[in-house]
């Protein structure tokens, strides 16, 4: 259905600024889309409005496009189409305060605090151009993401009263009973209906439930009536900024936002957390560590840096030669049906299967460049490659080139191939990027400059992505990943941002438009990026991962010491265990293998694991 509505919105929005990449959110009042600025690359959203919204409606919403602040949501303008109008508002790529609340992260205090601080400090200069929410909620407050958490901005300012007021709305239709106050159900409201719903919020976020529950009629009578009980267990401070705020009579609450913000930030400094760094969440649950599961091992002679597996076929690098073991199935099972090795003429960087064969990247050092090369070795054994010369070399070899430094990716299904190289003309490094069509390498257009990527992915045949860091001075505030996006015709097509720093980028195995990564600052927080709509969520983690690869049913990751941990496809943890080695390589195969190369001192194994025998709670 999601499908239907975006095709809906393309098609009204296709002679618009705007390109919607996919739907986000189904409100009271609209459905609400991600969409890209055509000449600009700007992320935006559009909420959908009612065609028949009258003058009044449009007069008043102009208003509020004079609410300017970092805790806010900025409505930019208004775009018109033959049937709909759309509300243009920031984007916020980290969902709602809602769904980190049902992620189960857990929050550290600070981080609690600031979300809390961020909502007041955006109320405050809304209260102050006389214009109040009546519906502050978890569903309204949005997050974007920051190098130490998120910022909250609060949404949909002014579109309740607007819709009560010109179109009707019942009053459980432009609020949320469990948020809202007493004076709320008698028609009457202020700045401090709003306090009472941030108070609302903290006591969620603090206890991990609301105080009332029950149905529309059971919450308000419990507002009208029942006394707010906080536990011992909350600092007293705390509680008694959430007594406060939650005082039945209006004349009680805080006299303003900022007096209820100064009441936290005293608290945070009583408790020692205005000074400190704030520090990310931990996972709900600490997964218990399961012992290996290792079904069987073979010693390793030499240091494996890369290991693949494709179909029936296992690859191994170790300096410049690739080893090959060919089986009779899927599983991997028994002895190797034939082998063969290969001698490359410098150390291999990566191995890339594709269906045409085995790519092999080598690298070697020439002056002050480097020299690489690409090969594509055949996936049938081939009697020769015991035997070869520079001669039966040339046969496999694609391409070298020259350059300071380089990144390439190939499609999956090897239509083409992506390269990105910088060189050093009169010492100005200048990095440009090409597709080259395969097995012809004819060059789709001339090179192009781009940034040095740190990575490329093939997303699919038609489209990949540049994954490059942002330097501080580009941005203000912080250093961050650019994610440009190119088409299969060599062009690039759209360009998204995180305030982040990414390291280990790696594409899922079922959804070709998402991503892993790994914060570069923060080596224990992960990155679950949907790039269509554009959304991102936090996983943390209790490694400091060194290795990620994705399956068709999550991901596994590993770090130095070699512990294993299992992500499923929405990143939340679903196992680890332990080797008893550190790990240098990591592959999957069939459904439940995993092969892990492992090396300690002078020797290796590479060890054959079956998910299936670990114990899951």
């Amino acid at each position: 259905m999601s499908g239907l509505f975006t095709y809906s919105a393309k098609k009204a929005l296709r002679h618009s600024e705007y390109h919607v990449l996919g739907i986000v959110g189904q409100g009271q009042f609209g459905r609400v889309f991600c969409a890209i600025h055509r000449s600009t690359g700007q992320l935006v959203a559009l909420k959908e409005l009612e065609r028949q919204s009258t003058h009044k409606f449009l007069r008043e919403l102009r208003f509020l496009l004079s609410l300017a602040h970092p805790n806010i949501i900025t409505f930019q303008a208004l775009e018109y189409t033959q049937t709909k109008r759309y509300l243009v508002m920031d984007y916020c790529e980290g969902g709602t305060l809602r769904s980190l609340i049902q992620s189960k992260i857990q929050l550290s205090l600070a981080e609690r605090l600031k979300l809390i601080t961020d909502v007041l400090a955006g109320l405050g200069h809304a209260h102050s151009r006389g214009i109040i929410h009546r519906d502050i909620k978890p569903e309204n407050i949005l997050l974007n993401l920051h190098t130490t958490g998120w910022i909250a901005r609060i949404s949909d300012f002014g579109i309740a009263r607007l819709s009560q007021e010109l179109y009707g709305c019942a009053l459980d239709d432009i609020g949320s009973s469990a948020y809202m106050a007493p004076e709320r159900f008698y028609g009457e409201y202020s700045p401090a209906s709003d306090l009472y719903a941030v108070g609302i919020l903290l006591f969620e976020l603090m206890v991990g439930h609301r105080p009332f529950s029950g149905t529309p009629k059971d919450l308000m009578l419990a507002h009208l009536n029942q006394l707010i009980k906080v536990p011992d267990t909350i600092p007293f401070l705390l509680r008694s900024t959430i007594l406060t705020a939650l005082q039945k009579l209006p004349a009680r609450r805080f006299t303003s936002a900022a007096q209820m913000l100064r009441s936290i930030q005293l608290a945070a400094e009583v408790y020692g957390l205005a000074q400190e760094a704030i520090p990310l969440a931990k996972p709900a649950v600490s997964l218990s560590v399961c012992p290996s599961v290792t079904t069987q091992q073979e010693p390793l002679r030499v240091l494996v840096t890369s290991l693949v597996v494709e179909s029936q076929q296992v690859y191994q690098a170790y300096g410049s030669q690739i080893f090959c073991q060919t089986y009779t199935s899927d599983a991997l099972a028994k002895d190797a049906l034939h082998q063969w090795q290969i001698q490359l003429n410098a150390p291999v960087q990566t191995l890339i299967p594709r269906p045409q064969g085995c790519f092999a990247v080598t690298q070697k050092r020439l002056h002050n460049c480097f020299v690489y090369s690409i090969y594509c070795l055949p996936r049938t054994y081939c009697p020769t490659f015991g035997k070869q010369s520079e001669c039966s070399l040339e046969q496999y070899r694609l391409l070298s080139f020259e350059c300071i430094n380089s990144a390439i990716a190939i499609a999956p299904q090897g239509q083409w191939i992506a390269i990105a190289k910088t060189v050093a003309p009169r010492l100005l490094e200048q990095t440009t990027f090409q597709i080259l069509k395969l097995p012809s390498l004819q060059p789709i257009k001339p090179p192009q400059n781009c940034r040095f990527p740190l990575q490329l992915i093939p997303l699919d045949s038609r489209y990949g992505i540049v994954v490059s860091t942002q330097l501080e001075n580009e941005v203000a505030g912080s250093a961050g990943t650019v994610f440009e996006v190119f088409s299969r015709r060599g062009s690039f097509v759209g360009v998204l941002n995180l305030p982040i720093s990414l390291r280990l980028v790696t594409l899922s195995a079922t959804f070709p438009y998402r991503l892993l990564a790994i914060d570069q600052n923060n080596p224990s927080s992960a990155l679950l990026i949907d790039l269509k709509p554009f959304r991102v969520f936090r996983i943390e983690l209790e490694i400091s991962p060194a290795f990620v690869v994705a399956t068709y049913w999550g991901y596994v990751i590993a770090d130095r010491q070699g512990k294993i941990v299992l992500l499923d496809r929405d990143g939340k943890n679903i196992g680890s265990f332990r080797v008893p080695a550190t790990p240098s390589a990591i592959a999957t195969f069939e459904d439940y293998g995993l092969l892990i190369a492992t090396w300690s001192g002078d020797r290796g194994t590479l060890d054959k694991v079956d998910l299936r025998q670990l114990h899951r709670d």
